[in-house]
């Protein structure tokens, strides 16, 4: 695990000035790292247990790695064909250089290119992402079967990519906690092949994306988690583009990944109804980002 320090300056809503935001920031070698590290963490001392699942810190790991079971993943690899099904869209007619073809080029055949002629053929849109960058914390308003529903999306839309090109996934924790002090970890799950038990584990429990997000972040800051926030600002300020922008700097990520916000209110309805648009709808505000960039 590597641990940096990371400083976020903002205008202050309260007060004339800015505002330092000290970010610690946790890069895990893998998931295993992540359960290990989270059995030290400090267990949560309220009694909201819908909320968390497990207070307990080792009981929310030892659920987590041993009580997921083939039932947890079967939504995941239903979806698999409707995302399958989805990404047909990528590939589309293209006009390509030929010897013999459809058409000529006019100018192309005048200066003896022996590839003047025009052949249509099926290609694909290369804008699949190669790395993941997925924010497991949810709203406490979501709703476990939305927590499944979102977990479900995601790793059938990793599953189906990893078929085309080599992928790369993380879960992400991030966290504004008191006394200006945030917290981010990057979390790998491998791809190499997908590891559905772990991407479910990660992004489907409350276990994961609550209770040990927020125990992790005490024991990595010194500072409660308790009344925590969303770090950045709310995912629903998206549309702005604007926290996306922030994540990619602090991540150093590339302009072809793809960073998904967590789990909102405002977005429950969507991904629980249908986690097939949530998944492209999410894409898309990242490919906008981009173009705003450039």
């Amino acid at each position: 695990m590597i641990t940096t320090r990371l400083e976020h300056k903002e205008t202050s809503r309260y007060f004339y000035g800015t505002n330092t935001t000290v970010i610690t920031m946790q890069q895990f070698d893998n998931v295993t790292e992540w359960y290990r590290y989270s059995e030290r963490s400090p267990n949560h001392r309220d009694q909201n247990e819908g909320f968390y699942g497990h207070r307990n810190m080792r009981e929310a790991v030892y659920y987590c790695e041993r009580n997921l079971g083939e039932n947890h993943m079967r939504p995941a690899r239903a979806l698999v064909d409707k995302i399958d099904a989805s990404f047909r869209d990528r590939e589309r007619d293209q006009w390509a250089p030929s010897p013999y073809g459809a058409y000529p080029v006019v100018p192309d055949y005048l200066a003896g290119d022996p590839f003047s002629m025009r052949l249509k053929h099926r290609d694909e849109d290369n804008r699949a992402p190669i790395r993941y960058y997925i924010e497991a914390v949810v709203s406490g308003g979501t709703s476990q079967r939305d927590m499944e529903q979102r977990a479900a999306g995601i790793a059938a839309l990793v599953m189906r990519t990893a078929e085309e090109r080599p992928i790369e996934l993380y879960a992400i924790v991030a966290l504004r906690l008191r006394e200006n002090k945030g917290y981010i970890s990057v979390v790998p799950i491998n791809t190499t092949p997908v590891d559905l038990h772990s991407t479910i584990a990660m992004f489907a429990t409350r276990e994961s994306c609550r209770s040990m997000a927020f125990a992790n972040a005490t024991q990595a800051t010194g500072v409660s988690s308790s009344n925590c926030d969303w770090l950045f600002g709310h995912p629903e300020q998206h549309n702005k583009g604007e926290r996306d922008r922030l994540f990619r700097d602090a991540l150093k990520m590339e302009p072809q990944d793809v960073f998904m916000q967590g789990g909102y209110l405002t977005d429950a309805y969507e991904f629980g109804r249908d986690p097939v648009k949530w998944v492209h709808t999410q894409i898309e505000k990242q490919r906008e980002v981009n173009h705003e960039a450039d």
